[in-house]
């Protein structure tokens, strides 16, 4: 009997595919967002950045102005006080497996509720960066076999860069850098403005995005009009930047930490260069981004990349290090890799651009 007559309808090659892409972003985000917990949970036993602290507004800045993810997080127990008594049971006996680095006594109701909606909202942001970095994938090479191994791969390096610390805000801090990017690329500038006002309360630092996605208009326009549409297009993030940082001057803390001096003498050790670390098993060690066949790696792989990419893509790199590399030197700890993530999603269509001729317009 023909497989025909057992279905009576025919699932089209390119569905089928994506179902199975679908399954697996899934499970590698998951992986992922579980690897973070494992290593940092939501820092809920520090007063400084705790989730507790940033859900009640009360984090030192400039934690406190990440608002977005914990004040859609603050909705929940609203949500579902009215569930029935057998959900809510079940929510109030939730508490953090032991495998991840947490405090189970800090997971009381109504916290443990909304940690377990910021928890969710990490991981649908990470779903979502997966389909994004594989639609840039599609607008840089068109479509061709293996394009989900690119997101795939990105996810499997993203845990290294948390080494000193990790943030709930990370995963869609990443997501809005990848929507704006794509959004640029496909000519849908108008969209810059809601997500980067989406971008800057999620975190305060994407107003640099305006400067560092400036080469993807640049491609396009010349460059008066491209700096007066992305000035405008700024406007509200900018507004809404200032607004946060107005409404919570009062925080205890600092707008950066000035860490120059500890990082000149942490670089110019040569331990710094040698470093590993162990965040995808125990005892298993894997080098450190800093460690120097990591920077090798890297460094050859950019430079095979470089020329068929595109200029665009080129400036936005190199754009998004000058903005990130001296800030990471002055404000940074030390080796925390996390702090370059503005460089992550160039660096991605830099590397993916440059596997077959990069952008139409630039070839």
């Amino acid at each position: 009997m023909s497989i025909g007559k057992v279905i009576p309808f025919r699932i089209p090659d390119r569905s089928l595919a994506y179902a199975w892409i679908f399954l697996v972003f899934m499970a590698v985000s998951a992986w992922c967002v579980d690897s973070f917990c494992r290593l940092w949970s939501f820092s809920e036993q520090y007063e400084r950045n705790g989730i507790q602290y940033m859900l009640d507004y009360k984090a030192h800045r400039p934690f406190v102005y990440r608002l977005l993810v914990p004040t859609v997080a603050r909705l929940a127990p609203a949500l579902t006080q009215h569930a029935p008594a057998s959900v809510q049971n079940r929510l109030a006996a939730i508490h953090p497996p032991p495998t991840w680095r947490a405090d189970p006594s800090l997971w009381e109701q109504p916290l443990s509720t909304m940690y377990i909606a910021v928890y969710l909202i990490t991981y649908v942001c990470t779903v979502v960066l997966m389909w994004l970095l594989f639609a840039i994938g599609r607008v840089l090479l068109g479509d061709r076999p293996g394009l989900a191994l690119y997101p795939i791969a990105f996810m499997a390096v993203l845990p290294i860069t948390f080494l000193h610390g990790g943030y709930f805000y990370d995963f869609s801090e990443l997501m809005f850098i990848a929507a704006i990017t794509l959004a640029l690329l496909i000519g849908r500038d108008w969209l810059l403005a809601p997500l980067l006002v989406l971008a800057v309360l999620n975190k305060e630092s994407n107003i640099l995005l305006s400067a560092i996605t400036l080469p993807l208009l640049l491609s396009r326009m010349s460059l008066v009009r491209a700096v007066v549409r992305m000035a405008l297009l700024t406007l509200p993030a900018l507004a809404a930047m200032l607004s946060i940082r107005a409404a919570f001057a009062a925080n205890e803390g600092v707008g950066a930490e000035f860490q120059l001096w500890q990082n000149l003498g942490f670089w110019m050790h040569p331990s710094a260069w040698l470093g590993v670390t162990t965040p995808y098993a125990w005892g298993i060690a894997f080098p450190r981004p800093s460690n120097v066949l990591f920077v090798a790696l890297a460094a050859l792989t950019v430079a095979r990349a470089w020329r068929p990419a595109g200029r665009s893509l080129q400036q936005m790199l190199l754009a998004s290090a000058a903005v990130s590399l001296p800030l990471f030197l002055l404000f940074c700890f030390l080796d925390e890799m996390r702090n370059l993530s503005l460089m992550f999603i160039p660096l991605y269509c830099l590397v993916v651009a440059g596997q077959r001729g990069g952008l139409a317009s630039n070839s």
